[in-house]
């Protein structure tokens, strides 16, 4: 389990966090160094039960993935990945298959594209959730994906390497 942005309000919660959760981690593929931060949307305790978010607090995504990139560049990757679910679609909903190029983006996702440059630089591809809606739009060099729920839809994402350094294959992503 990887999320950056949940933190408990309650100190005799034991333990928080719990083992298996950490804000981000590496996986290590071939040589490459692929760093993951994972949030979820502040709206987390009005959409479940809320027994189950008891004692917790979801903090503002945005503000999460700036507070935390520091810490992962510190690790050297070589590729961002923002595991977001957030809200947010893109202005306009691009059809099925279709992408959208500089979108507009609200919600939780735009807090997230709206980043200031110097962080918004170190991510390089933006998985994204809750809308159950799907898309692929880029944000200046940001990809951001989302696929549909329940497994329906599964989103094939190729990473190149361009002699510079690794990259999107935007021209390869493929919807399943």
């Amino acid at each position: 389990w990887v999320n950056a942005n949940i933190a408990t309000t309650d100190p005799e919660r034991s333990p928080w966090p719990p083992q298996n959760l950490s804000p981000d981690t590496i996986i290590e593929k071939g040589p490459y160094r692929i760093a993951v931060i994972g949030v979820v949307s502040i709206e987390t305790p009005i959409a479940t039960i809320a027994s189950h978010v008891e004692g917790l607090e979801f903090r503002s995504a945005a503000e999460s993935i700036r507070n935390i990139l520091p810490e992962v560049l510190e690790q050297k990757p070589d590729f961002v990945i923002v595991d977001a679910h957030v809200d947010g679609t893109p202005d306009p909903l691009p059809e099925q298959g279709s992408t959208v190029i500089n979108a507009s983006i609200g919600s939780e996702m735009g807090e997230i594209l709206a980043l200031p440059e110097n962080v918004l630089k170190h991510v390089d591809l933006l998985l994204t959730a809750h809308s159950h809606k799907s898309f692929i739009a880029y944000q200046g060099d940001v990809t951001v994906v989302q696929s549909l729920s329940a497994g329906r839809e599964i989103t094939e994402i190729p990473l190149v390497h361009d002699g510079t350094r690794l990259r999107v294959d935007r021209e390869n992503i493929r919807k399943h």
